[in-house]
């Protein structure tokens, strides 16, 4: 089957064959049918993006992708939320979704948009189409007995909680801080489509949410959180300043005589755990931080991307000469050409960074499309790609691991794009 031209774009006339699509593909999600169809379906807003595959006249493939914002570097991004992505059982392994992200990046491949992102149902899968994890996460999990007692002097911070779904006060003062910190983290804050917003509140009814205030009643934090036996899940957790963490931490000691151990399951690298727990070890007890990547995102246009992201600091060099492979799209693969230059600027003013497609064989370094993504996004260093394999050199030569060993293009790469903290919220 020529899947290219069966793929089509969907609209709502399609909506219960998209419907029974999801509910055969992800028949584990019990109350899945009537939220999505209720809810998500009947948004006017999905089905400008939403594309599918028909044999027969019936739907048997889907990709839907939605219009959103990404902080990269400190830089708004707009990108594709990709969603959606399901195939019958009786016609996987065609490449169906390959053939629709393809689609996705060539229609959007000269427009604003810099990346595709989603949450992977399996991280392998989507390597293999150019998707490479993005950002940093951590979920932390310890006994309650290792929640230290320390708290900062009480100020007169109020707290207020209730299921999510049920309040729209607090549904109001979580996005007020949400807000805040789209204005002021340093993380990878996201503005996700609208109709997700509509829908996330309805659809999580088990989810509570403890919202902190401060002396002139402005929210200044929250985390969302729920019950699993005699464990607290905290989904998600911002607050604006310490003190409000502190009175969030109060919250948890609250339940010193209601649960036995405590799970955050998203979390910067940074967080200050040294400031919820005062021991990493107690016999018999359980205390665990483990790295829990899991955000992936695919550039969708090298070049621009390229462009956007290398750092104007620093002293002008010679051009180098980057090599990015990519199976899916031939338009990016490509010897690049990236110079930085510093004439006629002004003690102070950043450089001009220019990146082209060279016509040239050569190049120093050459890196896949998909391990491009964590470089970009400051997750990973050039540096540790390098020492891993995941960058190459136009001369091979066999790695060494050492720091008196790396090849001067490595150093030139983390100049132009240097590690940074990363931390996905949406």
């Amino acid at each position: 089957m020529d899947t290219d031209t069966n793929i089509i774009k969907l609209d709502s006339s399609h909506k219960e064959q998209f419907r029974k699509l999801i509910k055969i593909a992800f028949p584990t999600e019990g109350d899945f049918e009537q939220e999505f169809d209720r809810i998500l379906c009947d948004q006017e807003s999905i089905w400008q993006g939403i594309y599918g595959i028909l044999d027969q006249n019936i739907l048997v493939s889907s990709i839907m992708s939605l219009p959103g914002m990404i902080k990269i570097r400190d830089q708004e991004c707009p990108i594709k939320f990709i969603d959606a992505v399901a195939t019958i059982p009786s016609h996987r392994k065609r490449n169906y979704i390959t053939a629709m992200t393809n689609k996705e990046i060539m229609d959007n491949f000269n427009s604003e948009f810099v990346f595709l992102s989603l949450g992977p149902f399996k991280h392998s899968f989507y390597r293999r189409l150019g998707f490479e994890v993005a950002t940093d996460s951590y979920r932390l999990t310890f006994d309650f007995d290792f929640l230290s007692r320390s708290l900062s002097p009480k100020k007169n911070y109020t707290l207020k909680m209730d299921y999510m779904h049920a309040n729209e006060k607090l549904q109001a003062d979580v996005l007020q801080v949400r807000d805040w910190c789209w204005q002021n983290s340093s993380y990878n804050e996201a503005r996700i489509p609208q109709a997700y917003e509509n829908i996330y509140y309805r659809k999580h009814t088990q989810i509570r949410v403890v919202v902190v205030y401060d002396e002139e009643s402005v929210p200044q934090g929250y985390f969302f959180y729920f019950f699993k036996e005699e464990q607290l899940v905290i989904q998600s957790i911002r607050y604006c300043n310490l003190g409000a963490f502190y009175a969030l931490k109060r919250y948890l000691l609250s339940f010193r005589d209601h649960i036995k151990s405590i799970e955050f399951c998203n979390l910067p690298h940074d967080f200050p755990v040294d400031l919820l727990v005062d021991n990493y070890w107690l016999t018999g007890k359980k205390f665990s931080l483990a790295e829990n990547p899991w955000h992936m995102m695919r550039i969708i246009n090298v070049q621009r991307a390229l462009q956007r992201f290398a750092s104007k600091i620093g002293n002008a060099k010679e051009p180098i000469f980057l090599k990015v492979n990519d199976d899916q799209i031939p338009q990016n693969y490509n010897i690049y050409r990236i110079s930085s230059s510093d004439e006629n600027l002004d003690a102070g003013q950043n450089l001009v960074i220019t990146v082209s497609v060279s016509n040239e064989t050569h190049y120093d370094a050459v890196i896949s499309v998909s391990t491009l993504v964590p470089l970009l996004t400051g997750r990973k260093s050039a540096k540790e790609l390098y020492l891993w394999g995941k960058i190459g050199l136009h001369a091979e030569s066999e790695i060494a691991n050492s720091k008196n060993a790396i090849p001067e293009i490595v150093g030139i790469l983390d100049e132009l794009f240097p590690k940074q903290e990363t931390f996905y919220i949406g």
